[in-house]
Order: structure tokens, then C-alpha cells, then sequence
């Protein structure tokens, strides 16, 4: 019966929250009644979104309002990526841009999804299953400039959160970390099409090493990061003929010239 409430409750409130428009201030409200259906402790659940099946947190934004979700971003590269192209999501968390691009580039096609937290990697293997999506390869590591064993601070209140920055509210996580170009040389990445990278903050040490040691073939057609504008990162993109050509707040998209 318990179950059976919740369900119902979650079911009214997506009613409203997936019928939100694609405009600023409707996250707001998507919040405000994730808090409400959050007021006591809450199982995960089942959902759809746009054809695919999703297993998520009841924290999760993705499980109110998946089209507000990074809806600029998404919605380039479903015009961009294209049948058998390769994308490279690291810190993936649940799956969302993974799952969205496997439909995409479909069976000849392959996405290496790259994500270090233990619970949200069980949602994006999860997530992987119930898609039956095999041209994900999914690995459960850090990335870094080279080989190390690093902390990583997990949010105990939101999964979806978590920092190389000690924070209050977080637990310390031993993470074995590995260097981007040992990853696609693992997994049998020869090209690139699409890179999205959001390493909470190690964005600066993965490039440098990656730019530095690989071979231009490999190097993204398109990269997603995300990244205050005048950023050291943003500064070594430039310096490696890549150009913003969409930004989003601190989402900035940029293609290889």
C-alpha cells in the first residue's frame, strides 16, 4: 500500500513537472516539488523518457523534468552526433547523455561511459540493461593525468554530487584513477566524435596530458565541458584549435577547426 502511494504521488507530480516548458524558471518549480515528494525517504524508481527506460534516485532532476536537463546541450547533440559516431562520456553519472547518444549512433555505433561513484555507477549499469544498449562500455575508474590512487569526497545527501575538494556533508572515497588515453587504448577508441567531460574539477589535468600524448586522429571532433569562461581549461582548448560555439551558463560546447 505504502509503495502503491508513492507511486501514485510521483505519477501527479510528473504530470506537472515533464509538462513544464523548455524556459528559465521552470527548474525552479521541477525543484520546488522534488522537495515536496522528498519530504520523507523515498525508494528509486522507473520512468521513461523519450523511448528510453531509466532507473533513478528520488533525487534525481532527471526523474521529474529530463527535458529541462542541460536541454541546449541535448538538443545539439542530437543534431550533430549521427549512425555508428563514438562518444566519450566521462563522469557520466546515471547514464543521461550516454543513454541519449547510444539511440543515437545505435549498434554500429559505440559509447565509452566513464564514471567513478559506486551507486551512481550501479544506476548507469542499471540504466544500461534495461536499454539493452551493448554498444555501451561502461567503466567504473577516475580519470587523471596518469595512474594514481586518488580521494575523491562523495555527497552523502545527493547522489548525483561528489568533489576532489574536501566539502562538509561528504565521505572520503579511495578512487583508482587511470589517464584518458590508457581508457580509449583499453576499450579500443580509435576516434572520437563527441567528448562530453565533467570531472568536477580535474578537467585541466585529464586535457593536458591527453592533448600532450595523443594522436591528433583521436583528438574530439566536439567537446561538452563545463567550465567558467575565462578558465585555464577553456585557455588550453584555444591553444588546440578549438572554438566555443555554444554556451550555456558554465556549459560551453566547442568544435575542432
Amino acid at each position: 500500500m505504502q509503495n502503491f502511494l508513492s507511486n501514485f504521488e510521483l505519477s501527479l507530480i510528473q504530470i506537472i513537472t515533464r509538462s513544464l516548458p523548455k524556459i528559465r524558471g521552470a527548474g525552479i518549480i521541477s525543484n520546488f516539488l522534488k522537495k515536496i515528494y522528498n519530504r520523507k525517504a523515498r525508494d528509486a524508481s522507473y520512468t521513461r523518457f523519450e523511448g528510453l527506460a531509466l532507473f533513478l534516485p528520488s533525487q534525481s532532476e532527471i526523474l521529474f523534468a529530463p527535458q529541462l536537463r542541460d536541454r541546449l546541450e541535448v538538443q545539439f547533440v542530437k543534431k550533430t552526433l549521427k549512425a555508428g559516431d563514438t562518444f566519450v562520456d566521462l563522469g557520466a553519472n546515471m547514464g543521461f547523455y550516454s543513454l541519449i547518444s547510444a539511440k543515437i549512433v545505435g549498434k554500429a555505433g559505440k559509447i565509452l561511459s566513464v564514471e567513478p561513484d559506486h551507486d551512481n555507477f550501479s544506476f548507469l549499469s542499471k540504466n544500461i540493461e534495461l536499454n539493452n544498449f551493448t554498444q555501451i562500455i561502461a567503466c567504473q575508474c577516475g580519470i587523471s593525468d596518469c595512474n594514481e590512487m586518488i580521494t575523491f569526497y562523495k555527497d552523502t545527501s545527493n547522489n548525483e554530487m561528489g568533489s576532489f575538494i574536501p566539502q562538509k556533508g561528504t565521505i572520503e572515497v579511495k578512487l583508482e584513477c587511470s589517464s584518458l588515453l590508457d581508457i580509449l587504448n583499453k576499450n579500443n577508441i580509435q576516434k572520437i566524435s563527441f567528448l562530453k567531460i565533467d570531472t568536477e574539477g580535474f578537467e585541466l589535468k585529464i586535457l593536458s596530458k591527453f592533448f600532450k600524448d595523443a594522436n591528433k586522429a583521436l583528438y574530439p571532433k566536439f567537446i561538452i565541458i563545463e567550465s567558467h569562461k575565462d578558465s585555464e581549461v577553456l585557455k588550453l582548448l584555444k591553444q588546440y584549435n578549438y572554438n566555443i560555439i555554444l554556451s550555456n551558463h558554465d556549459n560551453h560546447i566547442l568544435t575542432l577547426l
